[in-house]
């Protein structure tokens, strides 16, 4: 008679361990998969905002014969100052998000001027509709808004950074009552950096949205080879402002800190890691301009009529390859 003996049908050790590897790098293999679908949408999406924004700027231009100055402003009595980001926000919805006020001449918001008349602040009516951007005056000389942007957010730097290292300098709403002593400015799409709201709760955000308008008077078109680096590497103010871009236009931002963690006052932007002795200014002059030919001693920046815009990209860090812009490297 014959026997037939039991034998197991389970998974040896080595079988098992083999399976949870192959399930370990598909794992693996699918994450960075979703992780470069999503930095693409996420580009993308940036990108259509950054087109609606130039449909809004055209606009804008076509009221105002011109694209709006992106130059650091101060306001009237103080150190407070707004720059290119907010510049951007104020001319395309307006700095509470009904229209830019024409008469506002794009100074920070100044709160001894929002004021009405009295004998220590003689002003006429007129005159305060032009320092209220609520009142009815302010309001009937409004344009805009120059289209709705889907994706994006309105803060200001205090909802960002809440006055550390620095933001206080960047006009924001830290004490402020109403939206018209506000100076917003407009946040990217990539949300990943999680702040504590100065109202109350939490929030996901992301970096501010750069802004600079090109200089279309004749501009020093600056040599980026080895012979003559000292020109770009440690320029002096004055130079910056012969340039067709000025990197001080937003720098006041660009020196905040990383959101990731407000207690790092150098968050690492414009900085070439190859090169440490390159400037910001530097870094950023070469970002912006075109290489195509490396023959040539000068470079001409992208869109040098016009304008560009600059989102810190996924890694929220300004001036490297993953940033997201207007303009094509």
């Amino acid at each position: 008679m014959k026997t037939h003996s039991k034998k197991g049908f389970g998974f040896t050790l080595i079988e098992l361990l083999v399976v949870v590897a192959i399930i370990s790098m598909l794992v693996g293999l699918l994450s960075v998969g979703l992780r470069k679908t999503k930095i693409v949408s996420s580009n993308l999406r940036q990108k259509s905002v950054f087109h609606a924004m130039e449909i809004g700027l055209a606009m804008f231009s076509k009221d105002f014969d011109g694209y709006p100055e992106s130059g650091v402003l101060p306001n009237r009595t103080s150190a407070n100052q707004i720059c290119g980001a907010q510049h951007l926000l104020e001319a395309l919805i307006g700095r509470d998000e009904e229209g830019v006020e024409p008469r506002t001449n794009w100074y920070a918001p100044d709160a001894t001027l929002f004021m009405p008349p009295s004998p220590s602040n003689p002003l006429t009516i007129a005159d305060y509709g032009y320092y209220d951007i609520a009142n009815p005056r302010s309001k009937d000389r409004r344009k805009g808004p120059y289209g709705e942007f889907k994706h994006i957010e309105v803060h200001t730097v205090y909802d960002l950074w809440q006055g550390q290292n620095g933001s206080s300098f960047i006009y924001d709403s830290q004490g402020a009552a109403t939206p018209s002593r506000q100076a917003p400015l407009f946040t990217d799409v990539f949300r990943k950096y999680k702040i504590a709201l100065p109202g109350g709760g939490t929030a996901r955000v992301g970096m501010p949205i750069l802004y600079f308008k090109a200089n279309r008077s004749p501009a020093r078109q600056f040599r980026l080879d080895n012979t003559a680096r000292h020109e770009v590497s440690n320029p002096a103010s004055e130079d910056m402002k012969n340039w067709t871009y000025n990197f001080q236009d937003n720098q006041p931002v660009v020196d905040l800190p990383s959101l990731a963690d407000t207690s790092v006052s150098d968050a690492g932007h414009y900085v070439d890691p190859k090169d440490s002795s390159k400037s910001k200014p530097q870094v950023f002059y070469e970002q912006i301009t075109l290489r195509s030919d490396p023959s040539r001693p000068f470079f001409k920046p992208f869109n040098a009529d016009t304008f560009l815009l600059i989102s810190a990209g996924w890694d929220g860090i300004y001036g490297n390859e993953d940033d997201v812009t207007n303009f094509e490297y």
